[in-house]
Parts: structure tokens; C-alpha cells; sequence
């Protein structure tokens, strides 16, 4: 079922994500009828495409609630729109519980996606059922829901009323599958995509063997390409180099206060206390000196008159020794 993995990688071998490992337990040894060894990858994906309801109430599908906002689709899809249908065999979506029917189940050869109206973000559960002959379990992943614009450019694409597409690419793992599962999943045979819009009727034929590859190029509106991985790890070298410098730069700045206050410490005489008894000194004689402060700073009570009629200089005099202290008990912390 899995890639047989040692006890300290954590997941145990069966199908899984490549970035959504999911399934944890102990490895299984003998499993008869998988292909020892051999791990088979499938990309596809997932999201949700949005896009704001017109305000005029004649141009708005029909039954649509008054107080819906956007129209959406959430989809599993394959990259290029290649067919996933000979691994996957129905998808079920699991809706907010407002809406009717909150739970979904879409089977092939329909598309993978379910349309709705609303007004509110939230997470929906996508469940992915595989075919018979794989053997393997349903797998979950999750979705958000994106119904307003996000990023930098977000004030200026709602006051265009653009869509908004928030979509995510994944890889599923079918580790050591089964025997006639790894032939369908290795074979040569056609596929078949869906054509513009996704229709059920609008069907293309696209020759060619199956492959997990990512295309050279970008096709149409599917950002997934070779080239595309490319710039974007350029990308983060580039990022990285950025932060590295700040860093660097933060870094040469705490030095340099580092050491101005050491030279600060070295120039008011740091007072290096050693001896226990006159750390206690320091610290009894600055609680006294808190009391006295606050009793002359409260409002005059009878046991406190005589000290808040302290003369000026006498009450200055606390107040400087109460500094001295103060700094004696830091320098020695």
C-alpha cells in the first residue's frame, strides 16, 4: 500500500500527500499483491473561484437569496485539467451546515466541483475516494473558502469586482500500491481532459501517456509549469539573500550597542558587588526608601502627617537617595 518507511519518519506506508501527510502508525511487512518497493506520485488541484453577484436583481441566477453576495466553485482538478479519473473516483464535499444538502458527493465522469451562492468565508472539507482497485482509503483535505480579494493589489481588484481564484497544488502519494493499480496508474492509455469551462459536454481528447511531470510551459490559465517552479525558487534565493542581510544588519547593530553600553558601564563605574550582606543592604535600604516615597507622594493620612510636611530638601534628599539606591540595584542584577 505504502513506501515502507523506518519507525522514526512517522507515517506508515499507504497513501498520503507529499505536503499533507496525514496518516501515522507502524509499517506493515508483508503485504501480498503490492508492488515492493515503488512509490507512485499524481499532482492535482484544489480551490475555489469566486466572483462577486451582480446588484441588479434580474441578472442574478435564479432562486439566489437576497442577501448572497458572491457566486463560487469549489474544485479538485487536474493539473492542465489532465484526467484524474482513473485514480479518483469521486470527490465529497462538505459544505457549512447553513446550506441545504451541506454534504456533497461528486462522481466521475462529472467534474470534480460543486456551485453555490453565499456570502460568508469558510472551510469546507473535501474528501477524495479512490478507485477499487487501488485499495486505499478516502483521504481529507481542506479547504478556505475565498470570496474577497487578497494580497497587495486587493482595494484596487474589489473596486474592479475581479475574481477571486485561491487555489493550492498537491501531490498524493500511492506508496508500494497494488499490483493492477500501479499498471493503471503506469500505463500508456489516452487521456481525457475537460475543455473550456469545465462543461460535462465540452470534452477534448488529449494523446499522450500518463505522466506526474510538470509541463515545460504554462497552458492557459494553469500557473503549474517547470518554468514556473523555477522563478519561483529564484524567488526565494533572492528573498532569502534579503533576509539574510537584515539580519546581518540587526546584527552589526546589537554589537554596536553592545558595546556603548559597555563602554557606558566602564565609564560610570559599575559597582561590582561580592559580598552577600551588601546586596541585602542595597535591597533593604531600597524597600525603605519605596515606603517613605509612597507615604510622601499618598494623600496626607493622620499616621503620615509628619511626612508629607517634610521640608523640600529633605523630601529631594529621599528622593536622590532613592535614585542611588535604584541604580546600585540595577548595576548589581
Amino acid at each position: 500500500m505504502a513506501r515502507v518507511w523506518h519507525s522514526s519518519m512517522g507515517p506508515r506506508p499507504g497513501v498520503y500527500y507529499k505536503n499533507y501527510e496525514r496518516r501515522r502508525g507502524r509499517p506493515r511487512a508483508n503485504r501480498p499483491g503490492r508492488v515492493q518497493g515503488k512509490s507512485v506520485f499524481r499532482p492535482f488541484v484544489y480551490g475555489s473561484y469566486a466572483k462577486p453577484l451582480p446588484t441588479d436583481p434580474s441578472k442574478r441566477p435564479a432562486n439566489t437569496a437576497p442577501d448572497h453576495t458572491h457566486q463560487w466553485t469549489v474544485y479538485v482538478r487536474g493539473v492542465n485539467d489532465a484526467d484524474i479519473t482513473y485514480w479518483l473516483k469521486k470527490v465529497q464535499f462538505k459544505l457549512h451546515e447553513t446550506y441545504t444538502q451541506a454534504v456533497r458527493t461528486i462522481e466521475a465522469p462529472n467534474p470534480f466541483e460543486v456551485t453555490e451562492t453565499g456570502w460568508g468565508e469558510f472551510e469546507i472539507g473535501i474528501k477524495l475516494f479512490f478507485t477499487p482497485e487501488s485499495g486505499e482509503k478516502p483521504q481529507s483535505i481542506y479547504h478556505h473558502l475565498k470570496l474577497h480579494p487578497f494580497g497587495e493589489d486587493r482595494e484596487a481588484a474589489k473596486e474592479r469586482r475581479d475574481p477571486v481564484v485561491s487555489q493550492l497544488y498537491e501531490e498524493i502519494v500511492f506508496n508500494e500500491p497494488a499490483e493492477v493499480f500501479y499498471d493503471i496508474l503506469t500505463s500508456d492509455a489516452p487521456l481525457t481532459g475537460r475543455g473550456k469551462g469545465g462543461s460535462k459536454g465540452a470534452k477534448q481528447r488529449i494523446l499522450g501517456s500518463r505522466t506526474a511531470e510538470l509541463p515545460a510551459q504554462a497552458i492557459g490559465d494553469n500557473p503549474y509549469s517547470a518554468h514556473t517552479e523555477m522563478k519561483e525558487i529564484d524567488r526565494l534565493k533572492e528573498a532569502r539573500k534579503e533576509v539574510e542581510a537584515l539580519v546581518n544588519e540587526e546584527r552589526a547593530r546589537l554589537d554596536e550597542r553592545d558595546k556603548e553600553l559597555r563602554e557606558l558601564r566602564a565609564r560610570e563605574g559599575a559597582i561590582k558587588v561580592k559580598s552577600p550582606s551588601m546586596l541585602l543592604l542595597i535591597n533593604r535600604g531600597k524597600g525603605m526608601l519605596d515606603g517613605y516615597i509612597l507615604m510622601t507622594t499618598m494623600p496626607a493620612q493622620p499616621e503620615a502627617e509628619h511626612l508629607s510636611s517634610l521640608p523640600p530638601l529633605l523630601n529631594l534628599l529621599l528622593h536622590r537617595t532613592y535614585d542611588i539606591y535604584t541604580n546600585a540595584y540595577k548595576l548589581v542584577l
